[in-house]
């Protein structure tokens, strides 16, 4: 059997050695991708994050994939028809398709209730094979059924061509060339509009009656949506990802019928294979023969091919789909932070009103509040309302969620300003998708963070952290309610929910978490660390004061071992203040019993990104440099770092500090960054704005402003304002590539207000 290097060096382009080295960090040494991407950069010759991920990804796959051989050869054992040549085939296979395909032919000719099933269940099974065997056969034959009546002459050929025609579906050689043939053959996916879902829900059978989800019309008329699928078709090779997943959900809500169209060459290659692999049959059984093959063709080999077909097709799609929503949810969680600001959140309604909350520069919860500014009838009092509400908590700074209601608000917010009514403060606001805000206000976590707050008002206050840090908070919600992904609810949950697993992690890892602010569900996802052990993270801070002092105290928590310890530490930090002083430490014993007291000092390297494995190369580097650790992040040392960088040659100065250059480099960037530097700091700023754009006020060839909120293979989705997002079109971007969270001006192509469209074009990004 292939071995998992082997395997994995194909399936990701990599040297051999490379993936060896990678299994061993991986699978032995129980390394995370954060962990390997930033300080194993020696061992995996600096490969790309993606690609890492995609090893990551792939030898999970491949061990599923031995599974799955394991079992077939299992199965196919106890059924006697394991030969060595068959156990070398599955040991081979590098899919789970060629797995099916290898195992096909041992499973048993026809099910119990198949037609070929029937027929043998009936003594017909030994005439189909005396008949492919090139004998003359008597079909002329007295032959009863289960109720003991005897079978018309017509009857009983056609049950011996059914087990043909199954024999036929089964055999390796016949399967192996109609699998390449339908691969080559220009297949068409076919799609037209269902004329009646009324009359497709009468027509289900009795057990597709039983599953109610089979027969439920869909809820709300979505059709509009699929009309450009209606009566269209599509070389399947050249069929793009969105548009299988787009046909799979229209076809899943019964607005489209799907099939696929193999040309007519293919059953005449067919009936090719057939006469050269079964030379011998008789003249007298040509035609029972030729309409065994015809059988075969239409009833089992077809759809078996289309359905393999639809299948890969889908996988691709879903994986297409995975990766859209892995990439965007990464540049979302990615986007700046706004520090140093009380922030107002708004999260904008009608009857209901909009729920506010002011949210200090520390992200604390200051007042809540309602207010009714589409109430006609006492507009004026309510917008008296929030301009005391904000210059109360001189809060220059609002957040407004782009739910229902976003324009309308927006357009009063935007009057109070250039009024002049929030004076003496210089207020700005900032729109921010809400998405998934609802789902936060009732979830656990926002019941712990915020539990004596009504749910309305828990939503303002996340749509206000978003603005202030958008990682912490998005961080909160499942990835899937926060309107970054297309057709997430459409493809392999597990699929989706490793990739994200995965996105959230490298996030929170590559970002920075403080440990003696980090909230559990935070640290949960740095890399190396779980809830349980996020959990004892907390009860070890809790009870060592409220306060680590250094890295090195994590060995100190119950669970949190050296593996687990290496895994992590070097992606959260310590700030040290100063007035920091070392501990003695008493850590808990087994049975009750104490251990001896510890000294942990503060260390100001555990405030970078230096690895503590690393710490004695750094402290030898510092030295070189005759800078005193204490100097870390100053101005000073920052200039004096990168004018070393400047003119030293990497490779003879590891050699000096007996490291290698991957281990420096990290050391001498993370000197070169002040003590507050943050990796977001460099992505797209919130974009604020002190005036409006209503929808009534939009034409084609308008100019306006945006933010990218979601991409697709496709196209972008841009927040221009409107509550609806518009799309630009890849036709529409000249070329450009675009990721969540760009700031972006557009010119409007066209409005479609019925159909909830807008089309934009690219003009440049800010």
């Amino acid at each position: 059997m292939w071995s998992l290097e082997e395997a994995l060096s194909d399936e990701v382009d990599l040297d051999k050695r490379l993936c060896s080295n990678l299994v061993e960090m991986i699978e032995k040494e129980q390394c995370t991708l954060p962990f390997i991407a930033r300080y194993r950069k020696n061992q995996t010759h600096n490969i790309p994050l993606e690609k890492l991920r995609k090893v990551f990804e792939s030898l999970n796959e491949l061990k599923d994939l031995k599974k799955k051989i394991d079992t077939s050869i299992v199965k196919i054992e106890k059924s006697g028809n394991l030969t060595e040549d068959v156990k070398s085939s599955l040991m081979l296979a590098r899919s789970k398709e060629e797995i099916d395909f290898i195992a096909a032919p041992f499973k048993s000719t026809g099910g119990a209730r198949t037609l070929a099933g029937k027929a043998c269940k009936l003594g017909l099974d030994v005439y189909a094979k005396q008949i492919l065997d090139g004998q003359q056969v008597s079909l002329n034959t007295q032959i009863l059924d289960e109720k003991g009546k005897a079978l018309k002459n017509k009857e009983i050929s056609q049950g011996v061509q059914h087990v043909i025609a199954d024999i036929i579906s089964k055999d390796a050689e016949v399967l192996s060339a109609m699998k390449t043939e339908f691969q080559r053959s220009n297949v068409l996916l076919t799609t037209s509009k269902k004329v009646s879902e009324g009359a497709a829900t009468k027509k289900t059978s009795a057990k597709a009656t039983e599953n109610k989800a089979d027969t439920r019309k869909p809820v709300k008329d979505n059709s509009h949506k699929y009309e450009i699928y209606y009566d269209n078709s599509y070389p399947v090779r050249h069929i793009h990802s969105h548009q299988v997943l787009a046909i799979n959900r229209a076809e899943t809500q019964k607005y489209l019928t799907v099939k696929l169209v193999a040309p007519h060459s293919l059953e005449d290659h067919l009936s090719r294979l057939c006469g050269r692999r079964w030379p011998r049959i008789h003249p007298d059984h040509a035609e029972l023969f030729r309409d065994s093959v015809a059988d075969s063709y239409k009833r089992l080999i077809l759809p078996s091919l289309s359905r393999q077909c639809r299948s890969k097709l889908k996988e691709m799609a879903e994986m297409s789909s995975v990766d859209t929503f892995g990439e965007n949810l990464k540049n979302l969680l990615l986007q700046p932070p706004y520090r140093g600001q009380r922030v107002l959140g708004v999260d904008p309604g009608f009857t209901n009103g909009c729920k506010m909350a002011v949210i200090s520069d520390s992200g604390e919860v200051l007042d809540t509040t309602t207010v009714y500014l589409h109430n006609n009838t006492n507009r004026g009092s309510e917008m008296k309302t929030l301009i005391q509400f904000v210059i109360k908590h001189n809060c220059s700074v609002i957040a407004l969620g782009n739910g229902t209601g976003c324009r309308e608000t927006e357009a009063i917010i935007s009057d109070c300003i250039s009024s002049g009514w929030f004076l003496p403060l210089s207020v700005k606001y900032s729109i921010v998708n809400e998405d998934g805000s609802s789902v936060y206000s009732v979830s656990e976590i926002a019941e712990k963070e915020l539990p004596h707050m009504d749910q309305n008002h828990r939503s303002a206050v996340s749509i206000a952290r978003r603005l202030q840090d958008p990682l912490l908070e998005l961080i909160k919600i499942d990835p899937q309610h926060i309107g970054v992904g297309m057709y997430q609810h459409d493809v392999s949950e597990a699929k989706l929910k490793t990739r994200l697993d995965s996105v959230l992690s490298e996030c929170v890892s590559f970002v920075g978490i403080d440990i003696n602010t980090a909230t559990e569900h935070v640290l949960s996802h740095v890399s190396g660390l779980n809830k349980s052990k996020a959990v004892a993270i907390l009860k070890e801070r809790e009870r060592v004061g409220g306060r680590f002092v250094c890295r090195e105290q994590l060995l100190n928590v119950k669970g949190l071992g050296a593996k687990s310890y290496e895994q992590c530490a070097g992606f959260i930090t310590i700030r040290i203040d100063p007035g920091s002083k070392a501990i003695l430490s008493t850590p808990k014993g087994v049975n009750g019993r104490k251990k001896a007291k510890l000294s942990f000092a503060p260390n100001p390297l555990d405030q970078t990104m230096i690895h503590p494995s690393s710490y004695d190369v750094a402290e030898r580097f510092l030295k070189q440099l005759h800078i005193a650790v204490d100097d870390l992040g100053k101005e000073q040392t920052v200039k004096q770092v990168t004018q070393w960088r400047l003119n030293k040659e990497l490779e003879r100065e590891a050699t000096i500090l007996s490291t290698d250059v991957d281990t420096l480099t990290v050391i001498i960037e993370a000197l070169k960054q002040r003590l507050n530097y943050d990796i977001r700091d460099n992505m797209t700023k919130p974009l604020f704005q002190t005036g409006k754009t209503s929808i009534e006020s939009l034409q084609k060839g308008d100019d306006v402003t945006g933010v990218v909120r979601n991409l697709a293979p496709f196209g972008a989705f841009v927040d221009i304002g409107v509550h609806k997002s518009g799309l630009i079109h890849t036709s529409k971007m000249g070329g450009k590539a675009l990721a969540v969270g760009n700031q972006v001006k557009v010119k409007i192509l066209t409005i479609d207000i019925g159909k909830a469209r807008i089309g934009l074009k690219l003009l440049r990004v800010l």
